[in-house]
């Protein structure tokens, strides 16, 4: 990337006459570039239900959330986020990109310096008693190498307790072991 510097043609002038050549005018401005150091580099964020982990429900719907973001001064461009589901998570739908084979791939097209983008994935875990460390990552042909970034989040999802039903039958108290007769007998005590 290039700069563009307006100098003041007097400083400009003093250098040149230094030089034996004769710089004309105060008023006149010069345009000349600076080139800097380009830094391209880029910033990954992976949650669930906006934390980096959560206690879940098995069957029911939850989030995972990944945002990339420039953090360089460069623009970047074909950024791909590729996510894969973990085993006993289901991804359901994304808002961006394609999900195949439980692998979600997302690609931005470009990402201006300083800009964000949020990818949400609407999910499921299909088992109990598990838990599940799901990791998201990002690749940008502007930046060398492969993975420039990669993030996790993580869930559990308990088993299930089953309630004890609380004893309804009443104690027993009379002994089933002894017989009882019908028959009265009477003792006379001297």
């Amino acid at each position: 990337m290039i700069s563009k510097l307006l100098v003041n043609s007097q400083f400009l002038q003093q250098l040149l006459q230094k030089d034996g050549e004769n710089a004309n005018s105060n008023c006149v401005k010069k345009l000349f570039e600076v080139k800097r150091d380009e830094k391209p580099s880029i910033v990954i964020k992976k949650t669930v239900n906006n934390q980096k982990f959560a206690k879940l429900e098995a069957n029911t719907d939850f989030n995972y959330e990944i945002t990339v973001a420039n953090n360089g001064n460069v623009d970047l461009k074909d950024v791909v986020v590729t996510d894969r589901a973990p085993v006993n998570i289901k991804f359901i739908s994304s808002d961006s990109g394609k999900i195949e084979n439980n692998i979600l791939v997302s690609k931005i097209d470009s990402l201006k310096i300083g800009e964000s983008k949020t990818i949400v994935i609407k999910s499921q875990a299909t088992a109990t008693g598990m838990s599940a460390v799901n990791t998201a990552c990002v690749d940008t042909p502007t930046i060398p190498g492969d993975n420039d970034g990669c993030d996790s989040a993580k869930v559990e999802i308990p088993k299930k307790q089953t309630p004890t039903k609380p004893n309804t039958k009443q104690p027993n108290t009379k002994c089933s072991n002894t017989k009882q007769s019908s028959t009265k007998r009477s003792f006379r005590i001297a």
